[in-house]
């Protein structure tokens, strides 16, 4: 019988250099997933800029997965539910998503690992979300730096992963995939003008961008 796993997408929205996505694609089947927090969307957390990034940063997510033969499953409801739900229903073995660093998020990450592990699965937890992990640099006897320069000194001889490419391909179970809301779905009202592009396809252009022209003057 294939093995499959669950890929959740939390605030790592992206395809390259995702140390969760390359773990879970080491199944035979990968489920991505993304939820809808209602526990956030009802909140004062939500607001149109915030409504409009995150919903073309989730549709420039479901393009790159569905170019790798794939696509991105969107669901809606409390965050532990929803993903107990789908892991049910594909008979994902595996839970793998970005470590998170927000006592909300760590909260949410508790309650679904527990909840899993009930049901005989596992969350697994991958450091990506930034370069060096939260916590990994600390004074001795303290919990954090409260001088810069130290700081700075101490981050650049941690240790760093490796970054990894984009998976090539992606089989996926047939599930019902949902939906990219609109962003006045999520929060009525007109965000800014001009917002950045969203998404990890504008973002890595901009980078280009800035790596060829604008490097060199950056102090």
């Amino acid at each position: 019988m294939p093995s499959t796993s669950l890929m959740l997408f939390t605030r790592d929205l992206r395809v390259h250099d995702n140390p969760a996505l390359r773990a879970a694609a080491g199944a035979d089947r990968v489920v991505p997933l993304f939820v809808l927090d209602t526990g956030i969307l009802r909140s004062d957390y939500i607001a149109p800029n915030r409504a409009a990034f995150l919903t073309g940063c989730l549709d420039d997510l479901d393009r790159s997965l569905v170019e790798r033969g794939s696509g991105l499953v969107v669901r809606r409801g409390r965050f532990v539910t929803e993903v107990a739900r789908l892991a049910d229903e594909t008979g994902a073995e595996v839970v793998h998503a970005s470590a998170d660093h927000s006592g909300y998020a760590q909260r949410r990450l508790r309650e679904l690992g527990d909840r899993l592990a009930r049901d005989g699965r596992e969350l697994v937890l991958h450091d990506g979300l930034t370069v060096v992990a939260p916590g990994a640099v600390t004074p001795s006897g303290k919990t954090h730096y409260g001088v810069f320069s130290p700081y700075f000194r101490a981050w650049e001889k941690a240790e760093r992963r490796t970054p990894n490419g984009a998976p090539r391909t992606l089989t996926s179970p047939r599930v019902p995939k949902g939906r990219v809301p609109k962003a006045a779905d999520l929060a009525p009202g007109d965000p800014a003008p001009e917002l950045p592009e969203p998404g990890e396809t504008a973002a890595r252009k901009r980078l280009a961008s800035w790596l060829r022209a604008h490097v060199e003057e950056y102090d």
